[in-house]
This record gives structure tokens, sequence and C-alpha cells, in this order.
């Protein structure tokens, strides 16, 4: 049941709480140092100096400027990061003193080192020639988050068994043959569990727009991170 409350307070605080750990390997969108240039085609856009260009032929490498072909000092991860656990190049770890995270996640590598620009995608993470960042995502939750939880727990519990003290709304719960099912609200504009202490404590405070997770903001400029989703 902690897990159940967790998770729908996880969703209605805007995605934003955790740690939970996360794994990327970081690319270029192309590798090497000869400028791609087709002379026949379709128009295709390119970016060069932050601005947006058409031109015939396949985006490549126009200069080292464009289309992120530029020594890959800085790696764009999800925000908010919390901390780095590691970072893997040809499967040996790397020293936390030289690289650090500047805001809004920037993983900067300093010291005089760049990441590498290039890596074997076809290879497992931690294989030589491969380039892997594990951390952790997410702010840690707060003390009062910690108590919406506690609470959340305590009348999902009354719910299930048909305690009349429990203050959720009825069609949080539903109950089958195969057992208990809890469920947030359904079309509902409120996103709110109807409990003071959850809602005004906790809810309003962290998400008062209720968003349904973190704004981002994207540069077509800035190196992109590839992460594997399965196995």
């Amino acid at each position: 049941m902690e897990w159940i409350a967790s998770q729908i307070l996880y969703e209605m605080s805007g995605r934003r709480f955790g740690p939970c750990p996360a794994e990327v390997r970081p690319c270029r969108k192309r590798c090497g140092d000869t400028p791609i240039w087709v002379g026949s085609g379709v128009m295709q856009p390119y970016i060069q100096g932050g601005k947006w260009f058409n031109d015939y032929g396949s985006c490549g490498c126009k200069t080292r400027d464009s289309c992120s072909c530029v020594d890959m000092c800085e790696v764009q991860l999800q925000a908010p990061v919390a901390s780095i656990t590691e970072v893997l190049i040809d499967g040996a770890v790397v020293d936390p003193a030289d690289y650090r995270v500047d805001s809004p996640a920037l993983l900067v590598a300093q010291n005089g080192r760049c990441w590498p620009a290039c890596q074997d995608m076809t290879k497992p993470a931690g294989e030589p020639g491969t380039f892997v960042v594990r951390y952790e995502l997410g702010l840690p939750v707060p003390v009062h988050g910690v108590m919406a939880v506690s609470i959340l727990v305590a009348e999902l519990i009354k719910a299930c068994e048909g305690d009349d003290s429990c203050r959720l709304p009825s069609n949080w719960v539903r109950i089958t043959r195969q057992g208990v099912t809890v469920e947030r609200e359904r079309n509902s504009t409120n996103d709110r569990t109807g409990i003071y202490e959850i809602d005004a404590l906790f809810l309003d405070l962290v998400n008062p727009e209720r968003l349904s997770q973190p704004a981002r903001v994207y540069s077509p400029d800035l190196p992109r991170s590839r992460q594997q989703v399965w196995p």
C-alpha cells in the first residue's frame, strides 16, 4: 500500500521527487570529421550558429560547429539531477573529480577532459567502446511529502477495510472479485485527494500549477543522451 500511495503522490506532485536510478548513453548526432554533402534530393534543414537553415542535401557536419559536431565536453541529462552514481568510459570508472553537474542538468567534463564524441551503440553498456552515465534522477522527498504519503497509506487501508472514517472520495477505490484495486479519481479536474493535510500542506506547496511533469527546455544545439529502455 505504501508503494501505491507513493506512486499516486509522485504523479500529483508533478513527477519531480525521487530520487530514482537512471542510466543514459550520451551520443552526438553524427560521428566523424568529414563533412557530408549530397548535391541532390529534397530540401533539408540544418542548424548553424544557433539558426535553422534549409539546404539541398543531407544534414551531416556542414562545419564542426553545426549538427552537434563539436568536442563533447558537456552532456544534457534529464533534470533534476540528485547525484551522479558513476560515469563509465570503456568500462572504467571516471574519477568524480573530473566532472561536475551544472544547472540545468549539464554533466560537464573538467580538468582538461572532454567526453567521448562517439561510442559503439551495438555493445552493452560498460563494454570497451561505450560511454555510460548512471545517476539519481529527481529531488529528495521533503519531510511534508513523507507525512503526506503516511496519511494517504492510512486512508487507503481504511478504504480497503470499509472503514467509514476514510476521508478519500468514494470513487478512488473499487472492489472487484479478485481483490481491491486502488485508483485515482477518474475524469477529475481537481487532481487532489480531498484530504487537507495532503492537499494544502504538500501538493499545493510543491505543485500549485498542478503540472503533470516538470517543465523542460530543449535546445537543438546540445548533444542528447540515448537511454536504453529494454531489456
